[in-house]
């Protein structure tokens, strides 16, 4: 967790070629894709999304409610919620405390930019 918090990820290849389990979360439920999501770092995300062996759970909730994905749409965070949209994440997927959608949180935030990348996705729903 520390390395995906300071964006380290030679540190994190390291320890996952020794064991370390890239599926643990926080005690507030934050899992790495929620680090990496709210870094913008794409590379850790692509790297914990490739991880063979871990069971990344994708729409994973934090205790406020939010998926990676939530989390980069909320913070404009384009690249990433791009590669979690590429890797399953879904922008149907409500806060449990805000009850907003990924796709409803980037409308209410007024991001043209966000809409952009997920219209694709709306156009399917």
């Amino acid at each position: 967790m520390w390395a995906a918090k300071k964006s380290n990820l030679e540190t994190l290849e390291e320890l996952v070629a020794h064991g370390a389990n890239v599926s643990k979360t926080t005690k507030d439920g934050s899992t790495l894709l929620h680090m990496a999501a709210s870094n913008n770092d794409i590379h850790m995300l692509d790297f914990v999304l490739g991880v063979k062996e871990s069971r990344v759970d994708i729409e994973a909730k934090d205790e406020d409610g939010w998926t990676a994905a939530g989390m980069a749409g909320c913070l404009n965070n384009f690249d990433s919620l791009n590669l979690l949209l590429e890797n399953g994440a879904s922008i149907e997927t409500k806060n449990t405390k805000t009850n907003l959608s990924v796709y409803e949180s980037i409308v209410q935030n007024d991001n043209a930019d966000l809409l952009e990348c997920i219209y694709s996705d709306v156009k399917k729903i």
